[in-house]
């Protein structure tokens, strides 16, 4: 069937408030409201608190559309809806077409007969506000908000700890208008083996009577079907059909730093007797297998370990939450630019968080080209499932089956899930939703598409408590723990935790100046206000009650002394954010006897904040980043603290070559000389994590690590064991600036230990770094690339440090 877009600019209408706009589609009203001037910025300040009547208002959109001779004339045509959030009601011409109740549904309309040449398209939203009230919410639990959990929207809308209470509201995604034969293809899925057989699985919407398939595979990864492919011609057999094809010296696909990302080029053909195309298919596929293997070991635990190809894969990772409030405003090149972060940040795994969206298409497709593996969650979190509700369970195995659908094609994802903290997954309540999860859900996933491991929740356990670290995966982090036992213990604490696979662990840490600069009027800027307290918010189930911005100040000041300002505090705990995610990192790979697995709670932020994220809203990577960066190398010297007290030096090899070289380490002064240091031949084999030693290390000292492969330096680490505090840094450094084509090299000596050095401009958002917030060794010399799409101007480039803020 063709397909003809109907996005682009329709009308807005409020009969209630009077208010008629101009509309974006996709989008969302509130965007909508703010470029017509309605409302302000929902972003900026405690503006979102008074924007609450959006939700509680029914708004129309309306579009006019012409339809041609061929349209009008087809033997079928389907308005389609790729995303709608969430209840409205659909018109054409002024006939009803049906309704919708789901935002993570496509919805297509028949309008074969209702076609004209001018045709009115009009949608009518219902208040999100006026149906939550509706649901009898009985006992129910959920965190947050109850009513949320009848609604098939993201849960996050109505407001987490760190998010807003500002549902998305409107058309999210496409429109189209699809229309051609009667006869097509309803679902095509293809199943590709190690061998390079190719197995396609056609359903059609009719007997399969007088037609036949084309299917074609390119014969080299990245290369189109025009430059040699393998093709099979089959008569269809009825309703279900298959067709085998066998690609030569098939290429397997790999997750990052494992291998290649081989995709190749497919497309299946629905002919009628006649040779006339009646429906096509495109794509790309790709050979490779997915397991989760589960082992026991020691006296009472057990092993989960992802393979991929039958090699083992240590996941170095991070959770994927919405990277807008307003879902239809989230645009091509913030994936882009968020996803090729992810890639260059040594991350080889995003967790599609269960609270969020199923995100669009071209996420999927970017993390299958950079080779970010995706875990997959199904959309419930941190609540009961009403599965008493017959009409809900129906709407959610819709959505089951639409999105397995939709997504099972992408090799990057590897594993799906039943959601996230359903109650009894992080502790021993249970109550609503647990014959959802194990019977419906995973039966219904299981039928769809066994080629992938399914986890019930996460977290997950073997044992009656569902964060149980001795199986399964965890949630786990000693960042809340500090609060009573001081950050100071922090490394101790870490080493008291060892999970077999960590699928979350979260540490707070704030953003860049400008950031703050976009969300507060600049007399809020500091010191914390009530603007922070809205903004950074609090856990209100947490165990100690203190909001996260009364932590960050609390946790910088204890190690780093009293904040002067807002940059002061900002680079302090930046520093507590890096330090804090190295150390749990770091104990989690330095433990891979164990643990297979470490993420970061999260990638970036649903909105202008300064938490929990590594990379903030205007796509500026933290100092958290950059640190995570280096510890997730897949080749690197690592240090870690163990249970007996004792630092370990360790040599980590996550690549599928072993490693033969020279190991260097010991203890320095700030000035740079040793104060002890060995040196040893080491060989570490493919997927090895090695200790080589004890690394005991002085206060005021810092531990040097350093890999050699023959003579010359392939990477190096330091590490502070009391993170740096009670240090005197000094602001003392040269910078030498050369142009390499478009891109602007800095080269950076330090004088004396340089801490955090920090390269930005003006819209730095805009800028790419190769490193940054660098710590430089005294008489050290690095260099750091900038790129930009635009011309680099060096005379703007500034630099601040922890010492310097300024300048």
């Amino acid at each position: 069937m063709k397909e003809r877009s109907l996005n682009g600019k329709w009308a807005l209408r409020c009969e209630e408030k009077g208010i008629c706009a101009e509309t974006q589609v996709p989008g969302d009203i509130h965007a909508d409201l703010f470029r017509a001037g309605v409302i302000d910025d929902p972003y900026f300040g405690l503006n979102h608190r008074s924007l609450r009547w959006v939700l509680g208002e029914d708004f129309v959109y309306e579009t006019t559309f012409r339809a041609g001779q061929e349209e009008r004339s087809a033997e079928s045509a389907f308005l389609c809806f790729y995303g709608i959030d969430t209840y409205a009601s659909v018109e054409l011409n002024g006939v009803l077409l049906g309704e919708t109740k789901n935002m993570f549904l496509r919805y297509d309309f028949d309008v074969t007969k209702l076609l004209r040449d001018e045709n009115v398209l009009r949608v009518y939203m219902r208040s999100t506000a006026r149906i939550a009230q509706s649901f009898d919410c009985g006992n129910y639990f959920a965190t947050f908000n109850v009513p949320r959990i009848f609604m098939r929207k993201a849960q996050c809308h109505f407001g987490w700890d760190w998010a807003p209470d500002l549902p998305g509201y409107g058309i999210w995604n496409d429109v189209t208008l699809r229309y051609g034969s009667a006869r097509r293809m309803d679902r095509l899925r293809w199943y590709a083996y190690e061998d390079g057989a190719v197995n396609f699985r056609a359903e059609l919407n009719f007997g399969g009577e007088d037609v036949y398939f084309r299917a074609e595979v390119a014969l080299r990864p990245g290369a189109s079907l025009a430059e040699g492919k393998t093709e099979r011609t089959v008569a269809a057999t009825g309703t279900k059909n298959l067709v085998n094809l066998y690609v030569p010296d098939r290429e397997l696909w790999w997750p990052r730093g494992y291998g290649g990302q081989n995709l190749y080029e497919y497309r299946v053909g629905l002919y009628a007797a006649d040779g006339t195309l009646l429906d096509e298919r495109r794509g790309r596929l790709a050979f490779r297998t997915v397991e989760a293997e589960q082992h026991p070991f020691g006296e009472a635990s057990v092993s989960f370990t992802l393979k991929v190809n039958g090699v083992p894969v240590y996941c170095r990772g991070s959770n994927w939450v919405p990277a807008e409030c307003f879902t239809g405003t989230m645009k091509r090149e913030k994936y882009e630019r968020l996803i090729r972060l992810a890639a260059e940040g040594n991350f080889n795994m995003l967790r599609v968080w269960g609270g969020g969206i199923y995100e669009r298409g071209l996420f999927y497709d970017l993390c299958d080209e950079y080779g970010i593996m995706v875990w997959q969650d199904f959309m419930f979190a941190c609540a009961d499932i009403p599965e008493e509700d017959a009409a809900f369970v129906e709407n959610c195995l819709k959505e089951v089956d639409y999105q397995v659908d939709r997504l099972a094609g992408h090799p990057s994802i590897v594993f799906w899930c039943g959601g996230n903290e359903k109650t009894g997954s992080c502790g021993k309540m249970i109550q609503h939703g647990d014959y959802f999860v194990d019977t419906l859900l995973h039966g219904r996933v299981a039928t769809l598409d066994a080629t992938r491991p399914f986890l019930r929740q996460s977290p997950f356990s073997l044992t009656d408590n569902g964060n149980d670290r001795t199986s399964g995966e965890s949630h786990c982090s000693s960042f809340e723990e500090a609060l009573t036992r001081g950050m100071r213990n922090y490394r101790k604490a870490v080493a008291e935790k060892l999970t077999t696979f960590t699928s979350e662990c979260a540490v707070l840490g704030p953003s860049v100046r400008e950031q703050f600069e976009r969300m507060f009027p600049a007399d809020k800027l500091w010191p914390i206000n009530e603007y922070w307290e809205d903004r950074f918010m609090k856990n209100p189930y947490a165990t100690v009650e203190f909001s996260f911005a009364k932590q960050e100040v609390r946790f910088a000041e204890e190690l780093y002394g009293q904040a002067r300002g807002l940059d002061d505090f900002i680079f302090k705990a930046m520093s507590v954010h890096a330090e804090s995610l190295q150390a749990e990192a770091d104990h989690s790979r330095c433990s891979a006897w164990k643990n297979s697995g470490f993420m970061n709670w999260m990638f970036s932020d649903i909105w202008p904040s300064g938490t929990w994220a590594v990379i903030d809203h205007s796509l500026q990577p933290k100092q958290a980043y950059y640190r995570l960066k280096r510890c997730y190398a897949p080749l690197r010297p690592a240090f870690a603290y163990g249970q007996g007290g004792e630092t370990g030096a360790y040599v980590l090899n996550d690549t599928r070559e072993d490693f033969a070289g020279r190991f260097v380490y010991g203890e320095k002064r700030m000035d740079g000389c040793f104060v002890w240091k060995k040196e040893e031949d080491v060989r570490i084999p493919a997927g090895g994590h090695v200790r080589i030693g004890a690394a005991p290390c002085a206060a005021g000292d810092y531990l040097y690590g350093e890999l050699l492969c023959g003579g010359a330096r392939v990477v190096k680490e330091i590490v502070s064991p009391t993170m740096w505090a009670d240090t005197s840094f000094e602001s003392d450094y040269t910078v030498r600036l050369r142009r390499d084509g478009r891109d602007q090299l800095a080269d950076i000596t330090a004088n004396k230990f340089l801490k955090s050095l920090y390269l930005h401009f003006d819209r730095n958002y805009e800028y790419r770094y190769s490193d940054n917030f660098i710590d430089v060794e005294a008489g050290e010399t690095v260099t750091v690339r900038i790129s930009s799409a635009r011309e680099i101007d060096p005379a703007a480039l500034r630099f601040s440090d922890f010492a310097a803020q300024e300048g």
